[in-house]
């Protein structure tokens, strides 16, 4: 649509709206981080952080974005904190709009990338049990459901039975494939661990939710980029800049 209505080329056409997408970052995530934590200048350094041009952070943004062909995921990195944003009030709030926010934002994030979203789920995964340990733990884990029930609802003109099937035995899907299959059997042991750690240290503990958030995060995409590649710049894992947002 941009390139139509601007009468450029389809390819610098798609360089601005990364550009677009790549300054928009920080703002999404400095929201989603001051509705976390309450606190301005916390998320304002989380920001400031994410962006800078160093390894796991802006620079492999950047590689994924211009020089490689991670764009799309990169581009749903920009909504994924807009998404955690709404489904955050929703789980706290319960209201019309926020349910409405998080589903179209989450929906937003599958068509974009749908191995965006694939870390979206980890991300809201781990931010609904931050929720769930602060009280009322059956209706934020229904409301969560919802939220992704509306969501596939809102974006199954695309994600068609036998195309999402294709997609989950194609070749696009061979990173996940891949990585889910490393991932179970260490998430059989690791899982409960973690569960049981999370739930003793920050149970009724809403001051201590951002601090559950960041780390639990980090661990899981520690985890997951080792068993998705490893750690090193020359490697093909794609799971570094959520790890890199996540720290």
């Amino acid at each position: 649509i941009f390139s139509l209505l601007t009468k450029m080329s389809f390819y610098y056409s798609l360089q601005i709206i990364y550009i677009v997408f790549f300054l928009a970052f920080p703002v999404t995530l400095y929201f989603f981080i001051k509705k976390l934590t309450s606190r301005k200048l916390i998320a304002f350094f989380a920001s400031i952080f994410s962006s800078l041009p160093v390894y796991m952070m802006g620079r492999t943004r950047i590689m994924g974005m211009f020089f490689a062909d991670d764009g799309p995921h990169i581009m749903a990195l920009t909504i994924i904190p807009v998404a955690l944003f709404f489904l955050l009030c929703f789980l706290r709030q319960g209201r019309v709009k926020d349910l409405i926010l998080a589903s179209l934002c989450a929906a937003i994030v599958a068509l974009i990338s749908p191995f965006g979203f694939f870390t979206y789920l980890i991300f809201a995964a781990i931010l609904t049990f931050s929720e769930i340990l602060s009280g009322l733990g059956r209706s934020k884990i229904m409301k969560f459901i919802l939220v992704l029930i509306f969501a596939g609802a809102l974006s199954s003109f695309w994600y068609n039975p036998s195309f999402f099937i294709w997609m989950i035995t194609g070749p696009m899907g061979v990173d996940i494939r891949s990585t889910v299959s490393k991932l179970f059997p260490i998430s059989l042991f690791s899982l409960p661990i973690l569960g049981t750690f999370g739930y003793l240290l920050f149970d009724r503990k809403p001051n201590l939710q951002p601090l559950f958030v960041a780390s639990f995060c980090t661990i899981a995409f520690f985890v997951v980029t080792l068993a998705g590649g490893n750690l090193m710049p020359s490697s093909p894992t794609r799971y570094r800049t959520e790890l890199g947002v996540s720290a």
